[in-house]
């Protein structure tokens, strides 16, 4: 019996991330107006809150509703299994680190052939140059979140019933990638976005894949944080030590995690 296709197909996935960019730009425009007449723009919070809080915050549960009312897809579908095992998070959290050394590299290597362009440092430094709670909770809890809901929890859904394993998730992984719309993030973000689908495919779970990019997001935070060092066009290079420790724990991650969401699912 054939597997019933649902949405959304390739064309159908691109228009929902063009209508998350234009509901989040109709959330911006709508805020710099009404901040434009209360006087709140001239404050670098309110501003910072209205791009990393409510216009990505918004435009993700607007297209979540669009998609709801649309082609009736429930946030129960959506959300999948509510998985909650200390193994499979621990497991997660050691390929997380592993991913982030990984890609590491990656950022280097595209940063040595792409330099920096200064527009993109400064946007860097703004982010992680504000108060470490409200960045913390923007890239760590609200873009995880709106993020896998899109491109995990309704794209990489629909595109699991439509092809192959393997080609859902580099798809959605390229999408993925495309959405921060700069070589520099693009190349890593493809490599997270292989090993969440991967997350997605085997255990059918939202929460688990939200956690493992917010672990991904945080380790990232955490680390510029402690260097208290603004970023620049230098590339440094982890040791080779370091960089095959990376790789060491991102393969063994996934052996675990293949092996214990196969009997997680056994018992259930």
């Amino acid at each position: 019996m054939a597997v019933e296709k649902e949405y959304p197909s390739l064309l159908q996935a691109i228009g929902l991330i063009l209508l998350y960019f234009i509901f989040q730009l109709i959330v911006g425009i709508s805020g710099g107006i009404i901040g434009g007449l209360t006087g709140l723009w001239q404050t670098e919070l309110f501003r910072y809150l209205l791009e990393y809080y409510l216009a990505p915050g918004l435009a993700g549960l607007l297209s979540f509703l669009y998609v709801n009312k649309k082609y009736q897809l429930s946030w129960r579908e959506v959300k999948g299994q509510n998985i909650i095992n200390f193994k499979l998070y621990s497991v997660v959290f050691i390929a997380i680190v592993g991913v982030v050394i990984v890609n590491s590299l990656i950022i280097n290597l595209v940063q040595y052939i792409f330099p920096l362009q200064q527009d993109f440092l400064d946007h860097l430094n703004r982010v992680y140059e504000t108060n470490i709670i409200l960045t913390f909770i923007s890239l760590v809890i609200i873009f995880p979140t709106v993020e896998e809901l899109i491109f995990r929890g309704i794209i990489l859904r629909g595109f699991l019933t439509r092809h192959k394993p393997w080609l859902a998730i580099s798809t959605s992984a390229f999408l993925f990638a495309v959405l921060h719309l700069n070589p520099w993030q693009g190349a890593a973000t493809f490599i997270l976005g292989l090993f969440l689908g991967w997350i997605y495919f085997k255990s059918k779970s939202l929460l688990l894949v939200i956690i493992g990019h917010g672990i991904n997001n945080l380790i990232v935070v955490l680390s510029v944080a402690l260097s208290e060092q603004p970023a620049t066009t230098e590339v440094e290079f982890f040791p080779i030590w370091l960089t095959v420790f990376g790789f060491a724990l991102l393969l063994g991650g996934i052996v675990l995690f293949d092996r214990f969401i196969d009997n997680y699912q056994t018992k259930e």
